[in-house]
């Protein structure tokens, strides 16, 4: 059998029996008898999410006819990626969903994003 001479962290020469392959050696034992499998641990069991389980409690909005600008100012602050969308008429139902990407895409247009109006698509 050869060895491999390697040095260690502090600069001390070590000897290591070199690796022989699949031709040397005792045969590798699997650490799990063959034909039984480990059982799962057991884990409790958990109630199904349900969407107010993982929604904000209050979502970030900006008006339709508010400043890009204004939005993306809106989404750094918030920590959001996307802001819901109110409409100017009879309360401000949500009209839309505006995100970064829309944002991106505007300003790769060469929109300019203090003048740029939030609209829905």
């Amino acid at each position: 059998m050869s060895t491999l001479k390697q040095n260690t962290l502090d600069g001390r020469a070590e000897r290591r029996p070199a690796h022989t392959g699949s031709t040397g050696g005792p045969p590798l034992k699997p650490s799990t008898p063959q034909g039984s499998a480990q059982e799962p641990s057991p884990r409790p069991a958990r109630a199904p999410a349900t969407v107010a389980d993982i929604t904000r409690p209050s979502p970030v909005t900006v008006g339709e006819y508010d400043h890009a600008a204004a939005a993306a100012y809106l989404m750094k602050h918030a920590g959001s990626a996307a802001l819901v969308v109110l409409g100017a008429q009879h309360g401000n139902p949500p009209i839309g969903m505006i995100t970064e990407a829309d944002i991106a895409r505007a300003v790769a247009d060469g929109m300019d994003v203090n003048k740029t109006r939030s609209t829905t698509s």
